[in-house]
């Protein structure tokens, strides 16, 4: 059981195991910092209120690892202790030297990236192309042109670089995303999705629900009867999309907003209720980006009783004195994470659920949650392929990259990272003349495939 430690018994210098963090814990105060075999870049500081308030459960394990979560998260933080000085002198403070740029960003990917295999990419190739490129009158426009250049041969939605409050993706659109472009005439990914989701959800509530449905969390959930017997639920994200994406990350860590989490559980709490008759439930997953880890298991949590293990995690970790990691198959130890009972009453009728290429991130990990239940049926086309978190890493001129380097296998031994979680049944999902009015056609055709072969 984790507890509260004092805050005497972690002071000192801890390094992740995976991860490339270092904290400078003493009582009164913190401060992290990130780390590449070239650099140790300062990320951020405060005072043990400010630690408390981000990571809020703590243990030690038999080999004196310092065990962390953060508060709401599920990934569990091993911390190794340091007796010496870890911090490197070189690149620790600020810098604009395009050369240290450059080389501190490609090393954050050598020494962390989980998928340079999956995706077919020869990052020394990487190196000996771009490097030549940069010089020391090499203008931040350039060197911006030049990263982003590389984070496209990734072809990965979690590897991005921020930069004055800009998110540079390379993530290519969606049929959602691209509806959403035109109506709202923006190309800016993370603006769509709180314009979009309230036109959707009133939308999807008069065409199949007649009107009748509710909603909750800003109409972020939306749920009702399809028809007698058969009823509806809608996540359309995993987050407070109006509370602003920041709200995933501390320093690179895993975070939750756990007043978001209690509202959906009550929220869900209120869906189980009003559709506790039900013979047929349809989860339609088709529109949710993702968010928080934790609330796709709130949700998958409702519809089991008993514990399950939803999927295995494990991060990137360089061995000691490795000075290249493109081959390594080093990891962190595995943790198991179980999908656990939730709510006053659950249900564990057939559960149709619907997928699609926006189908992302968190809302891949519920997935992994739902297909541990013998009763879910997955219907549609295969989702985004993007499970790992993001790992923040900061740069010397105050710029911010973004990586997978988290492998999540799902409880079938599959890591769907990449190529996305496939249905077990096909359906067109989107499509692209009169998207609105073709987001109806999926849901029948799901009710007809249940009706005829699971009821």
């Amino acid at each position: 059981m984790t507890r509260t430690l004092l805050p005497d018994e972690i002071s000192g210098n801890w390094r992740t195991l995976g991860y490339n963090k270092l904290f400078r814990l003493s009582e009164r105060d913190f401060d992290l910092y990130d780390l590449s075999q070239v650099s140790c870049v300062h990320a951020a500081s405060g005072g043990r209120e400010k630690f408390a308030s981000v990571f809020d459960r703590f243990e030690f394990d038999p080999t004196g690892r310092l065990v962390m979560y953060a508060r709401g998260g599920i990934t569990r933080y091993l911390l190794e202790r340091q007796t010496a000085e870890v911090l490197q002198e070189s690149g620790t403070g600020k810098s604009h030297a395009p050369q240290l740029i450059f080389e501190v960003f490609w090393r954050y990917f050598q020494e962390n990236y989980a998928f340079f295999k999956l995706r077919d990419l020869d990052w020394m190739k990487i190196y000996h192309t771009y490097r030549p490129r940069i010089d020391a009158q090499t203008s931040p426009e350039e060197l911006e042109a030049v990263l982003t250049a590389i984070l496209v041969s990734l072809n990965d939605s979690h590897a991005t670089l921020l930069i004055d409050g800009r998110e540079i993706s390379t993530r290519k659109p969606h049929d959602l995303v691209k509806q959403w472009q035109k109506e709202f005439h923006s190309t800016e990914f993370l603006s769509l999705y709180p314009q979009g989701i309230p036109r959707l959800c009133a939308h999807l509530n008069e065409t199949l629900l007649r009107g009748e449905g509710k909603w909750a969390l800003d109409r972020q959930i939306l749920w009702g009867w399809l028809e007698p017997g058969v009823g509806y639920l809608a996540p359309f994200s995993l987050m407070d999309v109006f509370g602003g994406f920041e709200q995933l990350h501390f320093g690179g860590f895993e975070v939750a907003n756990v007043d978001y989490l209690e509202r959906l559980r009550l929220a869900m709490d209120q869906v189980l209720n009003d559709l506790s008759s039900a013979r047929l439930l349809v989860v339609d997953m088709r529109f949710n980006l993702g968010g928080h880890d934790a609330a796709g298991f709130v949700i998958a949590g409702h519809f089991t009783e008993q514990r399950r293990l939803a999927l295995t995690k494990q991060a990137v970790c360089l061995p000691a004195g490795n000075q290249l990691a493109l081959e390594s198959t080093a990891l962190t130890p595995a943790q198991e994470i179980y999908l656990e009972p939730l709510g006053a009453r659950r249900y564990t009728g057939p559960l149709a659920v619907l997928t699609s290429p926006a189908t992302a991130s968190a809302a891949e990990v519920c997935l992994y949650g739902l297909l541990a239940l013998p009763q879910a049926v997955l219907l549609g086309e295969p989702s985004r392929g993007v499970l790992s978190d993001m790992l923040l890493m900061g740069l010397p001129n105050g710029w911010r990259t973004s990586l997978s380097n988290e492998i999540y296998t799902a409880c079938d031994g599959v890591c769907y990272e990449g190529q996305g979680i496939s249905p077990h049944i096909p359906i067109p999902v989107f499509r692209t003349a009169d998207f609105y009015a073709g987001l109806k056609a999926p849901v029948e055709q799901a009710l007809t495939w249940m009706n005829q072969r699971r009821l």
